[in-house]
């Protein structure tokens, strides 16, 4: 069954209200007062939508070797169109419980089957996720993102925190998942937002003032030395990102690196 794409997650509320026998009509308006006034936006508060269902995006920064007709999610293709590298889809939404995600690798210039990796991933009930994709080979293989790939794929399943951010703010996440970089910062407009993150790893959610003509940067941890960058970025308000790290360094490659931006949610 075609799974549908996200536009934006939904929350219903059910107020039920009950008729007294006396003192009806006064009753009711003391009641009415009450819960509008303890339910009044003065600026602070923090609305947290529920998911409506249990949503998930899968993010390819694996290699251009892999279209979308080759990614799987129980073993239906998940769209119609390639899925490129550096991209990711709109949020699905598969049932809760466990599924099958199935990666076919092509040879280079050949569209036969040369390995199939797999893992099987648990979406608990009403939760948002984020699935990346990425090389889990080493330099040794000689095999690097945008060449040829071998079944070596790690799966990294992430939990999307999509609560509203504070008025007037904005949300980042950093996620590395690159490939003989070692640990590594992330860096907005000369500032240090994440410290040391290590191939594999990743940031919570981290409030920011939104800001427009941004420049991130990913640096060695604790250096100068810049891996990745990108320039000219707009930060929303009410914005939910996660900003990610993807490629390699490799011996035949100064920079095979990638910093990508995904805009998970716009309030």
């Amino acid at each position: 069954m075609p799974l549908a794409h996200a536009n934006g997650l939904t929350s219903k509320k059910s107020l039920l209200l009950i008729k007294p026998r006396t003192g009806g009509v006064v009753l009711f308006w003391l009641l009415c007062i009450t819960i509008c006034s303890c339910g009044k936006d003065n600026g602070s508060t923090i609305r947290h939508p529920l998911p409506a269902s249990t949503s998930l995006m899968i993010v390819q920064g694996v290699s251009n070797d892999i279209s979308n007709g080759n990614i799987s999610l129980d073993k239906s293709s998940i769209g119609n169109k390639p899925l490129e590298y550096g991209a990711h889809t709109d949020y699905l939404y598969p049932s809760d419980g466990s599924h099958l995600i199935q990666i076919g690798v092509h040879g280079s210039g050949v569209l036969t089957y040369v390995g199939l990796a797999s893992d099987t991933v648990l979406l608990n009930p009403a939760n948002n996720y984020s699935l990346f994709l990425w090389p889990t080979y080493t330099a040794a293989t000689n095999n690097y993102p945008g060449t040829r790939i071998s079944d070596q794929v790690g799966f990294t399943l992430l939990v999307d925190s999509l609560y509203q951010p504070a008025q007037g703010q904005a949300k980042i996440r950093f996620v590395n998942v690159s490939l003989n970089t070692g640990a590594v910062d992330l860096v907005m407009n000369g500032k240090v937002l994440v410290h040391s993150k290590a191939t594999g790893d990743y940031s919570l959610f981290i409030p920011i003032t939104p800001t427009t003509n941004n420049t991130f940067e990913v640096n060695a941890s604790s250096s100068s030395v810049i891996l990745s960058s990108q320039k000219n970025i707009d930060i929303k308000s009410g914005g939910i990102y996660t900003i990610w790290l993807y490629g390699a360094v490799s011996p035949s490659q100064n920079n095979g690196l990638n910093l990508g931006i995904i805009t998970n949610k716009q309030y």
